[in-house]
């Protein structure tokens, strides 16, 4: 009625790719992964943490967390 409605999100068909990549691994030090989340304090301010962890325990190998941006060099760090 006044257009205030979002758009349905188009579908996207399946991919016709085999899916066969394994990232579990059977042994500590052979696959690491990385990634980083945000979220909003009380106060306004934001938190980022960006970490490592072990594909095979899931342990956090390092860890940055700041309420600023992150240069190459901490990034390259974790």
């Amino acid at each position: 009625q006044n257009a205030l409605l979002l758009e349905r999100k188009p579908e996207i068909p399946p991919s016709k790719r085999a899916h066969t990549g394994k990232v579990a691994v059977g042994e500590s030090n052979q696959r690491w992964c990385s990634d980083g989340f945000e979220f909003s304090c009380d106060n306004g301010e934001k938190l980022r943490v960006t970490f490592a962890l072990d594909c095979c325990d899931r342990e956090a190998l390092y860890w940055a967390a700041s309420n600023g941006g992150y240069d190459s060099e901490t990034v390259q760090d974790v």
